[in-house]
């Protein structure tokens, strides 16, 4: 749904053309400093972006920024559509080119994209920094990690695990907890960092707590038996759909959560919420994830840098608490003023604005 300055007028309580001043910088208007600042801050949550043709006629620069992914499955394509909003917002065009992880594949890409005179280039998937730093002929930056540890802007992961088991350990009590994970080396980051937040709990994780569903056919029945059988009272759940499906599951088949069963999820996505018990999870900050990439990224081609050391630049993720780890129900009482978003941080940052919250 596209926003526009009626509707930032609107939420702001003020005239368009009052936002149309904010947002053009218009330093001889008479809107207050106050004013301004909520309009500017509206717009960003919001993804305003203004229309391309009038900023064209205005004889603005309009540049290119090349984004590269394999895939726009889950995480990723969240962050290519905040990535293509924040570019946007900021006067560039993006340009987004798939390919499979192969350094072939990726050479193709970086061909494609410099055949477009891409001004930077943003990375979300390869095999290898290193290998493609030495393709790409402008300034990157890379938001994946490689096997060797070696990258720009990314989630710490290890953390993600740490917020859940924590929360599990310190503030339920549970002290035997099982890693979910659909298949096997597909969270390593994860399930490490679960392994040693329990170590920082004072538990030693035992091998039969990693939990990986294909080596159980995906079968419901058969993971309640198993968690039963090694008295296992909690689950991190390596991804929101494991988690949700679970609970759900769970229910259907005579297991209570959270009483009998607790679980936490990770991600942040908004289908959390609707869960029959909403499921807790760990939420990436996909937005902040975005800003630091561009951030960076204008750094990059502001000093011309082609090959910089990894910036590594680590986020903090966020617990978001749902029902399903033995925390109380959150009651809903705010229904959506602008629209359902993908995830709960879009959500958390975009509805409800509040004008007299505003303070910067």
């Amino acid at each position: 749904m596209s926003v526009t300055m009626k509707d930032i007028a609107l939420m702001a309580g003020v005239s368009q053309q009052a936002v149309s001043a904010a947002l053009n910088g218009n330093s001889h208007s008479r809107v207050s400093e106050q004013t301004r600042r909520k309009i500017l801050k509206l717009a960003e949550e919001l993804n305003y972006v203004p229309n391309a043709a009038a900023a064209a006629l205005s004889g603005r620069d309009s540049r290119t920024v090349g984004i590269m992914a394999a895939n726009l499955d889950g995480l990723n394509g969240c962050l290519v559509e905040e990535l293509t909003w924040l570019l946007a917002r900021s006067g560039c065009n993006a340009v987004t080119t798939f390919f499979a992880a192969s350094i072939f594949d990726a050479s193709k890409a970086v061909a494609a994209l410099a055949s477009r005179g891409v001004r930077g280039i943003i990375a979300l998937d390869a095999q290898s920094r290193d290998k493609l730093l030495k393709l790409l002929p402008v300034p990157s930056v890379f938001s994946f990690g490689d096997a060797a540890g070696k990258f720009d802007v990314l989630t710490d992961h290890g953390r993600i695990a740490g917020l859940a088991v924590e929360h599990l350990v310190e503030v339920h009590g549970h002290r035997r907890l099982g890693f979910v994970t659909p298949l096997e080396n597909s969270n390593n980051t994860k399930y490490h960092g679960f392994c040693a937040a329990l170590r920082a709990c004072g538990i030693e994780p035992e091998p039969a707590w990693e939990i990986i569903l294909r080596h159980i056919g995906g079968n419901a029945e058969k993971l309640f038996q198993y968690l039963k059988q090694h008295g296992i009272t909690a689950i991190f759940a390596s991804n929101d759909y494991v988690g949700c499906k679970i609970v759900k599951a769970a229910m259907q088949h005579g297991v209570r959560v959270p009483e009998d069963l607790a679980v936490i999820g990770c991600d942040g996505y908004s289908f959390t919420e609707f869960n029959a018990v909403s499921l807790t999870t760990v939420v990436q900050p996909v937005r902040e994830r975005a800003k630091t990439i561009i951030r960076l990224l204008e750094q990059r081609i502001e000093r011309n840098e082609m090959k910089p050391p990894p910036a590594g630049i680590m986020l903090e993720p966020v617990l978001h608490i749902g029902g399903s780890c033995g925390c109380k129900e959150p009651i809903v009482n705010d229904l959506y003023q602008l629209n359902t978003f993908s995830l709960l941080e879009r959500d958390e940052k975009m509805n409800f604005y509040k004008a007299d919250n505003e303070t910067t």
